[in-house]
Formats: structure tokens, C-alpha cells, sequence
């Protein structure tokens, strides 16, 4: 009984994980398509958005 309980809470913080991750790549995509429109408006800084897209893909690496 007791495995089953763990094998099952395993699983369920499993599933929880790949929901998160999931989300993350979502917001992380969401952001840099974002910081990519922004980068051909005139005033925009083109070594910020740089430095933006750096960040960005360093966290998405994590």
C-alpha cells in the first residue's frame, strides 16, 4: 500500500513538473517573440534587446 502511495505521489509531482516546464518554454517563447517585434521600432535600443535576448535564452537554458 505504501509503494503504491509513493509511486502514485511520484507521478503526480512528475506530471506537475512537465506542466511547469511547459508553461515556462511558453512564457519564455512568449517573451522573446515579444522582444523581437520590439526590435525594428526606431526607437528601440538594439544592444537592450540584445542583452534582453541573451537573458532570455539563458533562462531558457536552465
Amino acid at each position: 500500500m505504501v509503494d503504491e502511495e509513493r509511486r502514485e505521489a511520484r507521478a503526480e509531482r512528475a506530471e506537475r513538473f512537465k506542466a511547469v516546464s511547459r508553461v515556462q518554454r511558453e512564457m519564455m517563447s512568449a517573451a522573446r517573440h515579444e522582444v523581437l517585434s520590439v526590435r525594428g521600432e526606431p526607437s528601440s535600443d538594439p544592444e537592450v534587446v540584445d542583452r534582453v535576448l541573451r537573458y532570455l535564452d539563458f533562462r531558457s537554458l536552465r
